[in-house]
């Protein structure tokens, strides 16, 4: 964002040393509220656009980030950590990260993981530069690229490893601040995005209210949308959800919400079921004045329902951040925007977690201000919101947020937060980082970017252990399913380190995903449907997800949550489209003291998801029923 609009709205590898901490031995108060760990040494880039991906084996601990940042300009100096390239990949756990050159500029862009695992980015922003008369960085704007990640899972993935393909075509338009999701088919859909940076001294030549499909599909494309139309500018990086029960695209533009249906072949669009969500009290619920939104969990118990949530943002009377949050559920018949418990604290520029458990965490942001600007001009949003909660959807109203420990790194306009394969939250990114220079009035860093005055760039990583990581006798995959592609529909089992009736109590999966501007279309969290636990050998048997509606295809974590709540190391699997396999599910015994929740049994080698009745109750219905039959013949 330029300074216009500011005014208008108030190859090789380098050694990063960084060192992910053990999670270490629980005390009493990391199994209330968690604990926060800083990982040492640097992540090369600051990571605006961020990705999380497998590390080299699919068991669990071990993950990378895919880091993207905007090249640095003067007066600060180039990034000589990464000799100006401006996409890294970090290995963490061995303390390195490879920086890989990518010709178009991704800064700005739009991202969503692919169906099989990697890293599709959309658009970016128009500075180039060049080395020694050569182009180095050019407009990314209408660029299309696709990553390589160092670890692909996917066997049929020819491409070199740690590489970007350009050969993808150039959209039609120019796209800055687009929102990118991949879809159940495995394309993907691109929403918006202006065709520069956003600048109000000429806002009718930058609106570009479309969307359109990669690979694109057949008819003319892109194609407008009304309600984008109407809502610019406040139409970027619109959070946006495909829906479990009719396919749909859920957008969220500020106030209004559009309905995009992509499972016709005319790509039909409806801007009048979802009301507006209008509160006076906050500014446009969407970048600048930015919250975070995800859709909640689906679960079992609300039988794949999807909700969303909105939360923070800016107040309109002060400017200070918004703890509000809303609630729809989009595919109810008659949808309606509904407040919900606020957040303890107000956030702009929040991010928000699914986790394994099926709460949400958030962390990150700022107390006050608006997003946007230049590396440095922390004069639009300070100080940090250290603060962060988790949300629990399943308590009373009222008291669904816990407030946990605080943060130990600010993280405002240009932060992000994603989940780990290993249950942990990792944070990372930060722009604004001199914003003490501010909050002090520092006359020789004003306006900003003095080389005497403290750095913009946020380079450290921050591990967030949540409370389940710390209780005891932690479940874990001690064998992993035949077959880690798995198909929509299909049953399929794996071994667990105890009894499965209490250390297997909810199978979970949440996504892969990626980050950027509190955007994340990526993630979700799906339970799956338990066919039998079977304490004998510790077998569970549970059903994959009935299609990509329900959980888009792609890489996956796969989780066992145990009766007392504690969530071990995941499992990296694939969902994909194909026949649906199965495998033999325990035949079930009876049960003295079994329960629906499957939580525990005195008697009998399986238990399924059900209710049992035992032996001696069997009997007493067997022979209360001869004896009527008997009465009945005689």
């Amino acid at each position: 964002m330029t300074p216009s609009v500011l005014a208008l709205l108030l190859a090789a590898p380098l050694v990063a040393r960084a060192a992910v901490p053990d999670i270490a031995a629980a005390d009493a108060t990391n199994v209330k509220i968690g604990r926060w760990d800083n990982v040492t040494g640097t992540t090369g880039v600051v990571c605006i656009h961020t990705a999380m991906l497998p590390g080299p084996a699919p068991m669990g601990s071990k993950w990378h980030l895919m880091c993207m940042e905007r090249p640095h300009v003067a007066p600060y100096a180039v990034n000589a950590q990464t000799n100006q390239e401006t996409t890294v990949e970090i290995d963490p756990w061995n303390g390195n990260f490879t920086t890989t050159h990518v010709l178009r500029n991704p800064f700005c862009s739009g991202h969503s993981l692919t169906a099989d695992g990697r890293l599709l980015v959309i658009g970016g922003d128009e500075a180039a530069n060049s080395i020694n008369g050569a182009p180095f960085t050019i407009d990314g704007r209408n660029a299309r690229r696709l990553y390589t990640p160092m670890h692909v899972f996917d066997g049929t993935v020819t491409a070199p490893a740690n590489t970007w393909n350009l050969t993808l075509g150039d959209m039609a338009v120019n796209r800055w601040y687009p929102t990118v999701l991949t879809l159940a088919d495995g394309t993907h859909m691109i929403v918006s995005g202006s065709t520069n940076n956003l600048d109000f001294a000429k806002p009718l030549t930058t609106n570009n209210p479309t969307y359109e499909y990669y690979p694109t599909r057949p008819g003319v494309w892109p194609k407008t949308v009304a309600a984008l139309s109407r809502a610019y500018p406040f139409n970027l990086y619109p959070p946006a959800f495909q829906l479990p029960r009719s396919g749909k695209v859920f957008v969220f533009i500020g106030r209004e919400s559009i309905l995009i249906d992509p499972t016709t072949p005319a790509s039909t669009e409806d801007d009048t079921t979802i009301p507006p969500l209008i509160r006076d009290a906050v500014h446009f619920m969407i970048y600048p004045f930015t919250p975070t939104v995800v859709i909640l969990p689906l679960t079992v118990a609300n039988n794949w329902t999807a909700t969303i949530q909105v939360c923070g943002g800016t107040l309109t009377a002060s400017n200070s951040s918004s703890s509000f949050c809303f609630q729809i559920r989009p595919e109810d018949p008659t949808p309606q925007w509904a407040d919900i418990d606020p957040m303890p604290f107000g956030k702009v520029m929040p991010d928000a977690v699914l986790l394994p458990d099926g709460k949400v965490f958030y962390t990150n942001g700022g107390a006050w201000g608006f997003a946007g600007g230049a590396a440095g001009e922390a004069y639009n949003s300070q100080p940090p919101a250290y603060e962060s909660f988790l949300y629990d959807p399943n308590a009373a109203a009222g008291s669904r947020f816990t407030r946990v420990p605080d943060a130990t790194v600010g993280r405002l306009y240009h932060s992000g937060a994603l989940l780990t394969p290993d249950g942990r939250v990792v944070t990372t990114g930060n722009e604004e980082a001199n914003w003490p220079d501010v909050v002090a009035n520092r006359t020789n860093c004003m306006p900003f970017r003095q080389t005497a005055c403290l750095s913009p760039f946020e380079y450290r990583m921050e591990l967030y252990s949540p409370p389940y990581l710390f209780l005891p006798n932690p479940p874990s995959i001690t064998k992993p399913p035949t077959s880690l592609t798995i198909t929509y529909g299909s049953s399929f089992d794996f071994f667990v380190n105890a009894d499965p009736r209490s250390a297997a109590a909810r199978i979970t999966m949440t996504r892969y995903a990626s980050t950027t501007h509190s955007t994340n279309t990526d993630q979700r969290f799906v339970e799956l449907e338990v066919l039998s636990r079977n304490p004998s050998n510790n077998r569970v048997v549970v059903r994959a997800p009935k299609n990509g509606f329900v959980a888009t295809p792609g890489l996956w974590m796969l989780w066992v949550v145990a009766e007392n709540g504690a969530v071990g190391k995941s499992v990296t699997v694939k969902i994909a489209s194909g026949p649906a396999t199965s495998v033999t599910v325990d035949p079930p015994l009876p049960s003295a003291t079994s329960t629906s929740t499957g939580k525990s049994s005195a008697a009998g080698r399986v238990e399924p998801v059900g209710k049992w009745v035992g032996v001696g109750a069997l009997t007493a219905v067997v022979g209360a029923m001869i004896v009527a039959v008997l009465g009945a013949l005689f």
